[in-house]
């Protein structure tokens, strides 16, 4: 409402202030002024809320590149780290083998010719009986 009409203590006078040049003017009320604030009010609390809106997808936007960055980070440690561990099995696996074959060739029976009598000499070159 942009305006009211006052009230007319005149029963001959017309209610349209066009026809009547007695009648003052359209009034705006104080009403009027606290309707137009209250729009102003909401219109920049929409407009606050749409960039608090932006900033809010701002923000997602940048949590959920942290979270991308973190856990591509961590994907990588965990690939560097399972490319060591099987490093280290491979170089367990060849020492198992080493360890292995040492083993075996310590165990083996060792043949060797009796030696004979005649053949233990001294320092001399005499026979030891």
């Amino acid at each position: 409402m942009l305006w009211e009409e006052p009230s007319m203590p005149d029963s001959q006078s017309s209610p349209s202030p066009v026809g009547n040049p007695t009648l003052p003017g359209p009034e705006f009320s104080a009403l009027t002024l606290e309707e137009r604030l209250s729009a102003l009010e909401v219109g920049a609390r929409q407009g606050q809320e749409a960039q608090a809106e932006g900033d809010l997808v701002t923000e997602v936007k940048r949590g959920e590149w942290a979270l991308i960055s973190i856990n591509g980070l961590t994907l990588i440690a965990t690939i560097i780290i399972a490319l060591i561990y099987y490093h280290q099995l491979n170089a367990m696996r060849d020492s198992n083998a080493i360890n292995r074959e040492s083993l075996e060739s310590v165990q083996r029976a060792f043949v060797v010719p009796a030696p004979s009598v005649n053949e233990v000499t001294d320092a001399k070159g005499q026979p030891i009986v």
